[in-house]
Formats: C-alpha cells, sequence, structure tokens
C-alpha cells in the first residue's frame, strides 16, 4: 500500500470490505433503467398494486379510487371558481357590486377546498387500511407457494435467497400502494389543470409542462442520487449495527472484556459514523444544488409563461383576469 492510500477503513480491518446481503442482488437494478423506462413500467406496477388491493380489501381499494377521482373534479371546479371570481372582480362596475357579484363564485372556492380536504382524509384512512392488508395478501401467496415445493428445492441456497428477495417484494407490495396514491393524485391534479388550462385557453395548454418539467427533472434526479447514497449507508448501518451488539450485548461481553476490545471496536465504530456523516452532508450539499437548478429552470419557465400571458393579453385573447 502506498503512503498517499491512507489508512485501512474500519470495513476492511474489522470485515475485510462492506458487507453485501444476497437478498439485495437487484437493489441497483432500478439505477440501470432511464426515466422513460421507469414511466412505461409505472402503469404495469400500479395495475399490479391494483390487483393486490383488490384481492385484499376491495372496498378500501374502491373509496381511495373514489376519493382521489373526487379530488381532481374538486380542483378543476376550483380553479375555474376561482377564475370566475376574478373576472367579477376586474369586472368594470362599482366595487360592491364586483364584490357582491363574487360571491357565490367565492362560496364554490371555499366548497371546493373543503371538499378536496375531506376527500384526501378519506384516501389517506383507507390507504392505511389497505397497505397491511397487501402486504399480509402478497405474503400469503408467496407462502402458498413455497409450500408447494420440494425439500430439496428448500434446501437448495439459490431458492433461499429467491424466497428472501420476494419477501422483500411483499414489503415493496406495501409501500406501493401509498405510492401508486400519490402517482394517481399527481395525474389527476394534471389532467385537472390542464382541463382548465384549455378551456381558459388552449394556448395556455403547453406552459403546463413547462413549468411542471424542470420540478419533474429534478424530484428524480434527487431519488436517484437518494438511492445511490442510501445503499452505501446501509452497508454502514449494518456493520456499525453489528459492532454496537458486540459492545453492549451479554454475548459478547465476555469476549471483549477478555481481550481488551472495548475501546479498539469503539474507535472504528466513532470512525464509520463519521464517516456516514460526511456522506449525509455530501448528499445534502448535492440535493441543495440539484433543488436550486430545479427552481432557477422553474423561474425561467414562469417567466416565459408570463410573457406568452402578456403577449394574449395585448392580443386581447384572454381576459385579464
Amino acid at each position: 500500500m502506498s503512503k498517499d492510500s491512507g489508512p485501512p477503513s474500519s470495513e476492511d480491518v474489522l470485515f475485510g470490505g462492506r458487507l453485501k446481503y444476497a437478498a439485495a442482488g437487484h437493489e441497483m437494478a432500478r439505477l440501470r433503467v432511464s426515466f422513460l423506462a421507469m414511466a412505461r413500467r409505472l402503469p404495469t406496477l400500479v395495475a399490479d398494486t391494483t390487483r393486490l388491493g383488490w384481492a385484499a380489501d376491495r372496498t378500501a381499494l374502491i373509496a381511495v379510487a373514489l376519493a382521489e377521482a373526487g379530488q381532481g373534479v374538486a380542483n378543476a371546479a376550483g380553479l375555474l371558481a376561482t377564475n370566475q371570481v376574478l373576472l367579477r372582480l376586474f369586472a368594470a362596475v362599482p366595487a360592491p357590486d364586483r364584490v357582491y357579484h363574487a360571491l357565490p363564485s367565492l362560496a364554490l372556492v371555499a366548497a371546493a377546498s373543503a371538499f378536496t380536504a375531506v376527500l384526501a382524509a378519506v384516501s389517506l384512512a383507507a390507504t392505511g387500511r389497505l397497505e397491511p392488508k397487501v402486504e399480509r395478501t402478497a405474503t400469503a401467496q408467496l407462502l402458498r407457494r413455497v409450500i408447494r415445493v420440494e425439500l430439496t428445492a428448500v434446501e437448495d441456497p439459490a431458492f433461499r435467497r429467491l424466497v428472501d428477495s420476494a419477501e422483500l417484494g411483499a414489503m415493496a407490495a406495501r409501500r406501493m400502494v401509498s405510492h401508486s396514491v400519490g402517482v394517481i393524485n399527481a395525474v389527476i391534479s394534471l389532467g385537472s389543470s390542464a382541463v382548465v388550462l384549455a378551456l381558459l385557453h388552449p394556448a395556455l395548454l403547453p406552459l403546463l409542462g413547462l413549468i411542471a418539467v424542470p420540478k419533474g427533472w429534478g424530484t428524480v434526479r434527487s431519488a436517484r442520487r437518494s438511492y445511490l447514497s442510501l445503499q452505501a449507508w446501509l452497508d454502514h448501518t449494518r456493520q456499525q449495527n453489528l459492532l454496537a451488539t458486540l459492545l453492549s450485548q451479554r454475548e459478547s461481553a465476555r469476549e471483549v472484556r477478555v481481550h481488551a476490545a472495548g475501546q479498539y471496536l469503539l474507535d472504528h465504530f466513532e470512525r464509520m459514523t463519521e464517516s456516514s456523516g460526511r456522506e449525509q452532508t455530501r448528499l445534502a450539499h448535492a440535493q441543495a444544488a440539484t433543488s436550486l437548478a430545479a427552481s432557477a429552470l422553474a423561474g425561467i419557465a414562469t417567466a416565459l409563461t408570463y410573457a406568452a400571458l402578456a403577449m394574449l393579453l395585448v392580443r386581447e385573447a384572454v381576459p385579464l383576469a
């Protein structure tokens, strides 16, 4: 080892390198696919989650679907009502008349907001009810197949790794419930906004995508970076937990004291936590830079949107409201 390479890491000294679980063999797969490839797979994942939800608790699933659809309708109604409020307030009539004429639309805005809040609570409650049932259903489907396997296969290490991965999939199915609800909510919200903009003026429709794309890019980039960091953090956490167990558990206390290894293990534990802290700091700085870049692009998009609106106003294609 050269002098420039520095001292060996705690992982190399104590474990011969970082720990890797066989069950985590597919953990990095999502980083090898593009955003478009993930977008193409998303409908299939949502459909699979929907089938599991239907098998687990169709009442809760229907409640989530109706609540999310209702929120989309309420959002669209609220946007249209807001536009009507502005039309009334900008009308060329005395101020008291403007306020009086705007009251019905204001009431509709308030009602739409309240209805959306109620539906969001319904969706959250139904999702919370559905998630554990989906995980239980997925696990039961897995075990139903496992009990049919011959004993020779059960004793095969490759089969054990496959089952371990499938068990992780059952937990992932639970998380996919809330993820699917989030995706559906976002699609419905964008759809309702697009309908409203198209009704106001078709030229406004492309501006919605112009503003949404930078934030979407920033979100995807940050998520991929966080996932990469998470894999490194998991390795550190596994090893740190093992050191903490050796230092604190009764089973290892005798050996640690006989060999006077307590301080030695504690020093390595502190080195590993410092390394983890540096990784989290690096990630925070990188995420902040991505957020700033996405905000800058969104700001440019917003400026272009106002410029387009100004052109429409100058040509009297849309009212000032």
